[in-house]
């Protein structure tokens, strides 16, 4: 005999069809605060019977950078519990986009060499050595320049790839740019040292060159849960505002979507540059954020660390464990477009960096399949790449 449905699902389950009417319920607009009711009033079992894995919801979105209005099409990934930043375990309803906005963005800015802390800066000439040789950067220069003003208490002084026998050098407060010189390569110089590149408080070459993989202090969060244009904070010693910002991804939506979601806690693994450990994690609270490699049901690099697989990409997948990171695990359901054109299929970021390194990120590559290597693909965290956020209607 099966399973008799309790007189709390079956209310549920009317109150759903009042709810639902005429439309199919895979492409369903309804108020965002009734569906979020219902998830609230719910349990994982009643939830997920009234809202079935693989069902996708259809919400109104304004793309402020093309001034043209689109559909967001969110799937319906997963039931699971969730964690708020009270501290309250609820029951929640974890959707994915499943076409991406038409305009890339990065997941981080190339970064400064050098914060000015508390004390700040003041103008005059200083020399600065390099300390590792990575693309654009020489191991043993040493590069004299002069700042005509001051850089103020945690500003940031940024050294862009080398020309010639120079090296570009900007100074950055909250504002934005203050200046830019021209440092010398020279054989020694009695000028003040402000140390070397990649050795005591300056920071890593390869994240001079390429970002930050580190997602909790990464552009790409702050612009998923921020709006306007002016959502950048600085969130990292040595992070450099977006050249060209977009506007935040939420301005997009109406008042009722926002409502309807809330923000959650999810782990992600902290590189090897700024871990103690190995299965270090970062804690953050988002009503927007970028799926995990664990999370697209693709084999972690530390089991558990950070979420457990979504039902949809395990079945979409066909498989009975995790996928994993080659060109022998392409699925098709990995392929994604944009909105408006979602057969030009993009690389699209996830959350997760490959620890061993501190510039490089797993994307799903658009042939179909989840990868962190750089042959025939974009991974560099200040290379652009498409987005498929996730939020959690609880």
């Amino acid at each position: 005999m099966g399973k008799v449905a309790s007189e709390k699902s079956l209310n549920k389950i009317l109150s759903y069809l009042k709810l639902l009417g005429a439309n199919a319920r895979t492409q369903l607009y309804t108020k965002p605060s009734e569906i979020a009711r219902l998830i609230r009033e719910g349990d994982l079992e009643t939830n997920a019977a009234l809202f079935p894995v693989g069902g996708v919801l259809t919400v109104p979105w304004r793309d402020a950078d093309a001034a043209c209005d689109r559909q967001a099409f969110f799937r319906i990934v997963s039931h699971a519990a969730v964690e708020t930043e009270d501290g309250s375990a609820v029951p929640g309803m974890f959707l994915q986009l499943r076409l991406a906005p038409p305009s890339p963005v990065l997941f981080s800015e190339r970064q400064a060499f050098f914060n000015a802390g508390d004390a700040g800066l003041a103008a005059g000439t200083y020399q600065v050595s390099v300390g590792q040789t990575v693309d654009g950067y020489t191991v043993g220069d040493v590069a004299v320049f002069t700042l005509t003003q001051p850089v103020p208490p945690q500003g940031r002084l940024f050294m862009g790839s080398k020309q010639g026998n120079t090296y570009p050098v900007s100074s950055f407060g909250a504002q934005g740019i203050i200046e830019s010189v021209s440092a010398s390569v020279v054989t020694s110089s009695d000028a003040p040292s402000l140390g070397s590149t990649s050795e005591g408080g300056n920071n890593l070459q390869g994240r001079m060159r390429y970002g930050s993989n580190r997602y909790k202090t990464s552009a790409v969060r702050q612009w998923l849960n921020g709006v306007g244009t002016g959502w950048f904070r600085f969130a990292d010693k040595f992070d450099m505002p977006p050249s060209a910002p977009l506007h935040g991804f939420p301005g997009g939506f109406e008042d009722e979507f926002l409502s309807a979601i809330r923000p959650v806690k999810q782990l992600t693994l902290v590189p090897n540059a700024d871990a103690a450990e190995s299965s270090e994690t970062d804690v953050t609270y988002d009503k927007f954020f970028l799926p995990s490699l664990e999370q697209l049901n693709v084999t972690p690099q530390v089991a558990g660390a950070e979420g457990g697989a979504f039902e949809y990409w395990r079945t979409a997948q066909g498989a009975q464990g995790f996928a994993g990171t080659s060109a022998s695990d392409a699925f098709d359901c990995f392929k994604t477009g944009v909105m408006g054109a979602p057969e030009s299929y993009k690389p699209i970021l996830t959350r997760s960096a490959l620890k061993s390194h501190n510039n490089v990120l797993y994307k799903i590559r658009s042939e179909g399949f989840v990868g962190a290597g750089n042959v025939g693909g974009t991974y560099r965290a200040n290379e652009p790449g498409w987005v498929c956020p996730v939020c959690v209607i609880c």
